[in-house]
């Protein structure tokens, strides 16, 4: 008789690969950069540690301070120039806990390298490479364990967050489509058509609104993805999803929910969340649809208000 095998324990590594939040708005960056450069000057004024105290010149006070500004040119130079160096290592779909410690810890040793570096130029201090090199592992030492300790926590309130309110509204959506079935009288009206039209006007495609799916971009194509019968259909043709954006405009129910995909959300049956947002499941399409950061409560409020098919 064979005795049943128990399943190998998930491997610690996979914690690193769950998903994570990339913060891409400008602006938060900045307040960011700004809020930490702020720590760092009030904390070193504060405090007056590693031999800071024993200074007494004139401007003090102010040569302490610059160290928040050179924490915030740190920050934002890996905040603005370091994406446009490495673009293919910043991409947000598959940010994860991983990448947000790594970065945030090459963040904390930039930041320590540009104060040592300033540390020696204002204090006129001689330099040597096997002081930054220690100060520099001094500094990971310092900081790998709050930074790993404080992301497992960031990745968990923002998962159970957004677990939590993709539950709800899927609840929603099932009671609002039951509702709508129970008050929909059969009708023998023939559906108003739309006709969809790329960048080549031999390329033009008629469909009934209801059926499409998503619209997803790939480069200078689209893809538009509809229901026909019951199978799911795609086409492929020559456009831009700004041009199929705005040639559904007119159709409520259509909603650009993500800079590569436009979403029906009539179609919309559930929707799931894990700790970098939500993700759009539509009826019968192999893939689900991710949503923007920026744009989840308009997207959530929509569907709480969308005329269901």
């Amino acid at each position: 008789m064979t005795t049943p095998q128990s399943s190998p324990p998930p491997s610690i590594l996979a914690i690193f690969h769950r998903p994570f939040p990339l913060e891409t708005d400008a602006k938060k960056r900045v307040i960011i950069a700004t809020l930490f450069g702020i720590g760092v000057a009030s904390v070193l004024l504060a405090f007056e540690p590693f031999g800071l105290s024993r200074y007494t010149g004139e401007w003090k006070t102010p040569i302490i301070g610059f160290y928040g500004v050179v924490t915030f040119v740190g920050l934002i130079f890996n905040f603005f120039i370091t994406p446009r160096i490495v673009p293919q290592w910043f991409d947000e779909e598959r940010w994860n806990v991983g990448k947000h410690i790594a970065i945030s810890l090459w963040n904390v040793m930039l930041i320590g390298v540009l104060n040592y570096l300033y540390s020696r130029f204002i204090f006129l201090l001689p330099f040597h490479w096997m002081s930054l090199l220690y100060f520099v592992l001094w500094t990971f030492s310092i900081g790998i364990f709050p930074t790993i300790i404080w992301t497992l926590l960031l990745e968990r309130r923002y998962w159970k967050q957004n677990v939590t309110a993709a539950a709800k509204i899927t609840a929603d959506i099932e009671e609002l489509r039951s509702e709508h079935k129970e008050r929909q009288a059969p009708s023998a009206l023939t559906p108003k058509l739309i006709t969809l039209i790329g960048t080549s006007a031999k390329e033009q495609y008629e469909l009934n609104p209801a059926s499409i799916l998503c619209v997803q971009a790939n480069d200078n194509y689209v893809t538009l993805y509809y229901e026909s019968g019951e199978n799911v259909k795609k086409v492929l043709f020559r456009a831009t999803l700004k041009s199929l954006e705005d040639q559904l405009a007119s159709q409520h129910n259509f909603y650009r929910c993500h800079k590569s995909y436009i979403v029906n959300l009539s179609n919309v049956f559930k929707v799931s969340g894990n700790a970098q947002g939500y993700k759009l499941h539509l009826s019968d399409l192999e893939f689900v649809v991710p949503v923007s950061r920026s744009l989840q409560n308009e997207m959530l409020d929509k569907l709480q208000h969308v005329e269901r098919n």
